[in-house]
């Protein structure tokens, strides 16, 4: 053993003296990764403590032959830059701050500095998003034309099918348009970062989930015209994807978990009244989340914390019943409220559908063959799911840098 961590290390790599071991740290409630180190006997430290980007390390990437620098990757406004972090030597003992090499448009992975130190290779992959369509008639996602060109994911149609909304790939700012692709307007903006929404039932406002840098999830709710953005939620806890009672007079959303699949043992269910302002936990929902209101307003489900136990709730008894699959990720409703569709992780990453009436599960399609860039899927009018396919490639690159 060499030390304990206060956090999930990874990606660890020796120093040329191999006297420490460099990696990039993920903590429970903090957003990002930071760049840290142990030595052998010591204890792990951060290396970059109060430098600006300290908390958006994509990877470490070795040091120079003669270990006099090191290396690193750091994501920043759609840009992957390439940092030379000099060592602690007698001649600059104390803080120490990164340069930037060189700033690219695309995921920079493995980065490995050549032997005479002149250069870094790394492997480049070009991200094509690509939104794809279930198609049961060929059994597989084709791309969804009405799509073609827009990079989105969470796209959400209005209960008329008149309109659509959805978050743009990678800014994550929140569009809407017509189901024919026109009237194209965009509501939310940078630094306001939206991953998941949920129309209300007269199609007049969207609620969704959404952070600042380095913030916490908050619920907020918008007109469709782009005015009145309303925060919902305070405080320094996480919340879920809201889904509209079908009066359209609440929300239900739940608590995320530090870590996935642990909870805290606080975590429940909220009903937040928009007419008073108030919130109220629903009934026998502690240690649940991901939950989702019929557009029937009959149910609500949602899934276990521990193990992602899909969980029914009955508004008319207020009794909870467990539909019986377990380990799955995303649940959306069918839009006639008869079936709730859901997503198995692996080994079976697959949506199956499962009729509330009679209990009874279909496997719809196949997931594992797909590379997606967001996880978790939605439904189009037809309630065929569909997901933000990567249609990537990769290239190896070199990199000149100064010699120190």
């Amino acid at each position: 053993k060499i030390a304990d961590l206060p956090g999930l290390g990874l990606q660890l790599q020796w120093s040329p003296d191999a006297r420490r071991i460099r990696f990039v740290l993920a903590q429970d409630g903090q957003p990002g990764t930071t760049l840290w180190e142990v030595g052998l006997g010591g204890s792990p430290q951060p290396i970059l403590k109060g430098w600006d980007g300290e908390g958006q390390i994509a990877s470490p990437g070795g040091w120079s032959p003669d270990g006099r620098n090191s290396f690193f990757v750091s994501p920043h406004l759609g840009t992957y830059d390439i940092w030379d972090l000099p060592e602690q030597s007698i001649f600059n003992f104390g803080k120490r701050y990164p340069s930037r090499i060189s700033d690219v448009p695309f995921v920079i992975m493995g980065i490995v500095p050549s032997r005479d130190g002149k250069k870094l290779f790394a492997i480049g992959i070009h991200t094509m998003p690509e939104v794809g369509r279930f198609d049961p008639r060929v059994g597989q996602f084709l791309p969804y034309q009405e799509f073609s060109g827009i990079h989105a994911y969470w796209i959400t149609f209005s209960r008329n099918h008149r309109q659509v909304a959805y978050t743009t790939y990678p800014e994550e700012n929140l569009w809407i348009e017509n189901a024919d692709g026109t009237d194209r307007t965009q509501l939310t903006f940078a630094p306001l970062h939206v991953v998941g929404l949920s129309w209300s039932p007269d199609g007049s406002r969207i609620a969704f989930r959404a952070q600042t840098p380095g913030g916490h999830w908050k619920v907020y709710v918008m007109s469709v015209s782009g005015k009145e953005l309303r925060e919902l939620t305070a405080g320094q806890s996480d919340s879920g994807v809201p889904t509209w009672s079908p009066d359209g007079r609440r929300l239900v959303f739940g608590d995320m978990p530090a870590v996935w699949g642990q909870a805290r043992g606080d975590e429940v269910l909220h009903l937040y009244d928009l007419r008073s302002g108030t919130t109220s936990a629903l009934s026998g929902s502690g240690g649940l989340w991901t939950s989702r209101w019929s557009p029937d307003g009959k149910f609500i489900a949602a899934l276990k914390i521990s193990n992602q136990e899909l969980m029914l709730y009955d508004c008319h008894s207020g009794r909870w019943r467990s539909l019986g699959p377990a380990g799955l990720n995303e649940v959306m409703w069918s839009h006639d409220s008869k079936f709730l569709m859901y997503e198995t992780l692996r080994p079976d990453v697959a949506i199956y559908r499962i009729q509330i009436a009679n209990g009874k599960t279909e496997r719809l399609c196949d997931l594992a063959a797909y590379a997606r860039l967001e996880q978790g899927f939605t439904l189009d009018s037809d309630d065929h799911p569909i997901v933000l396919q990567n249609k990537s490639t990769s290239e190896i690159y070199a990199f000149g840098i100064e010699s120190h």
